[in-house]
């Protein structure tokens, strides 16, 4: 319903971003997932090239520009500038009058029913600004699964986003109208926590976060991902995102004390006992595993 109490139809557009580090057969399949599969299809899909792309990932997306069921637009970006600059500018260029922005990722597959089901939990639930569906984490194919990230279902998550990102953030549905007006929602930073900063932001506006207590995408995973969620480096990082989080009043400093102090340990163990670790993690129905970060 628009401010003029008129009825209005409801729209949701595909966000995703595509960067030379993408595997072109993995962006077909998630393409395929989100466009032609659904049972209910999008109206529309926003595709941010993040920097200059070889060939076989270009030629994926001229393939889409002729065989989407919805209009396929594609922002090239001259340099890759991050995951979070990319999202906003895709952000702003989505038209204004869409009611749900459905974040994906480039190497992720989403389940045919996931569109059709999260637009129906946002509509039966108006107060909501952004909802998750759970996710399967597979290696090589989904027919392999390795575990699962599960989100606690029928609460708010505005105090769990406290110690750990309350979205699986490539299987996320955004209400439109809960953005900003200048759509910088994302922190404009290139630390990979982008996530769990849009989460907090949201909290911090008002908005409830929720979880839908439905399996709807296939996550891939694999030891790059492990591996680049541990070391000195990543320590850093994190210790950078703590700090910033509380400079712009997102989390308390004895909050972020807390989570360093139960993160740091488990990314300098050694690799072999960080993926033992991790994959135990990730057959716990809980949302307290490394996957969380």
């Amino acid at each position: 319903m628009n401010k003029n109490g008129e009825n209005t139809p409801v729209t949701a557009w595909v966000l995703m971003t595509v960067y030379r580090g993408d595997d072109a057969a993995a962006l077909d399949d998630a393409l395929k997932s989100i466009l032609i599969n659904q049972t209910r299809t999008p109206d529309g899909a926003m595709i941010v090239i993040d920097g200059p792309v070889g060939p076989e990932l270009n030629g994926v997306l001229d393939t889409y520009k002729d065989k989407s069921p919805c209009p396929f637009t594609v922002m090239p970006l001259s340099e890759n500038g991050g995951l979070s600059l990319a999202l906003n500018v895709g952000l702003q260029a989505i038209p204004e009058d869409v009611t749900y922005v459905i974040r994906h990722d480039a190497d992720d597959i989403s389940r045919p029913y996931r569109l059709a089901e999260q637009i129906e939990f946002m509509e039966q639930r108006p107060e909501v600004g952004m909802a998750s569906g759970q996710v399967s984490i597979f290696e090589g194919t989904p027919e392999n699964p390795v575990g699962s990230r599960y989100l606690p279902a029928g609460i708010d998550l505005r105090d769990y986003s406290r110690w750990r990102t309350p979205i699986n953030h490539s299987c996320t549905i955004i209400r439109a109208s809960a953005l900003t007006q200048e759509r910088e929602d994302y922190p404009d930073t290139r630390l990979p926590f982008e996530d769990w900063w849009l989460s907090l932001r949201f909290s911090k506006r008002g908005w409830p976060i929720e979880a839908i207590d439905s399996v709807q995408m296939d996550f891939r995973g694999g030891p790059a991902m492990i591996e680049r969620r541990r070391g000195f480096a990543y320590v850093k990082k994190e210790i950078t995102f703590f700090e910033q989080i509380i400079d712009e009043g997102l989390m308390s400093r004895f909050d972020a004390m807390k989570n360093l102090a139960v993160r740091t340990p488990a990314r300098l163990i050694p690799a072999s006992l960080g993926r033992f670790v991790y994959k135990r993690a990730l057959h716990r129905k809980s949302g307290n595993d490394e996957a969380a970060a």
